[in-house]
């Protein structure tokens, strides 16, 4: 298992899908970079440069420009909205072009069907966390460059983040580790949605739609819950999968709450990918 686990992964780390999903990631990052320092340019230095601003650098604060935290900018809703994309698209076909190529039957025979499918999943949700971490991590380090690390008051109102929200009691006395909770976070949306693509090798055969399938299930049920939830009812946690992702957005959704939708994502997907793949003769 452990062999089939490091082959797994060393196909995933030399994958190019995984250079061009990080490549596509880092160009919506270096642009979030640029509405930033524009921004702050225009806000602190340039604009009042000479006068005392009335929440002192809470509107410039790295935890209010961070992507994860950055309610702002269009440059965030984008890397949300693609995120099911590119965390998908580094290994999540991996399983059907093996398939297709007949590569697969070899590594049943020495492997077993279990284990295959058990280093596929876990080499799978590896690469879709570690490439939101490494895009979120370089957002962050980007964006402390210009951005000064100060707490945010709560009378200010420059931010979304209110009582109740994801890790809000870390957002005011604990900024570091609130930084970190919102990466991990999104990072481990981006697991769950590579897992979802892979489960969804078992429904379609073609490469792209494996790869936009997380995309298009979100979408689809961020639509259907919002029309429900206007003509249907009214709730103040956060229902919608693609706004979920964030942790600062309209909503309430704390931290158990967004746990509660990741693990059952997840788990929903991994049973599928599992029944519909014992059931397979051949993957």
């Amino acid at each position: 298992m452990k062999n089939a686990i490091k082959h797994e992964l060393k196909k995933m780390l030399a994958s190019r899908n995984w250079k061009i999903s990080l490549l596509l990631g880092a160009i919506i990052v270096i642009a979030h970079f640029v509405s930033v320092a524009q921004y702050v340019d225009w806000a602190y230095y340039a604009d009042l440069a000479h006068t005392h601003h009335p929440t002192g650098l809470d509107s410039i604060s790295l935890l209010v420009l961070f992507l994860p935290g950055d309610s702002w900018f269009i440059t965030a809703t984008l890397f949300y909205f693609v995120l099911p994309v590119l965390a998908a698209f580094p290994f999540s076909s991996s399983l059907h072009k093996e398939r297709k190529s007949g590569y697969q039957l070899q590594v049943l025979a020495r492997t077993g069907k279990k284990r295959y499918m058990a280093a596929k999943l876990l080499a799978c949700a590896l690469s879709g966390f570690m490439t939101i971490f490494a895009l979120l991590l370089l957002d962050v380090m980007l964006c402390a460059c210009i951005a000064p690390l100060v707490p945010v008051h709560v009378l200010s109102l420059v931010s979304a983040v209110g009582q109740g929200y994801f890790a809000s009691p870390l957002f005011f006395s604990h900024p570091l580790l609130y930084i970190a909770a919102c990466i991990l976070m999104s990072s481990l949306w981006g697991a769950v949605c590579a897992v979802i693509a892979l489960a969804a090798e078992m429904l379609v055969s073609n490469s792209f739609l494996i790869t936009v399938f997380p995309f298009l299930l979100f979408l689809a049920l961020t639509t259907v819950f919002e029309f429900l939830n206007g003509l249907v009812f009214k709730a103040s946690y956060e229902i919608r999968p693609l706004s979920l992702m964030r942790a600062a957005w309209g909503n309430f959704n704390p931290s158990w709450y967004v746990a509660l939708w990741q693990c059952g994502y997840a788990l929903a997907a991994v049973m599928f990918y599992y029944w519909k793949g014992m059931k397979r003769e051949n993957l």
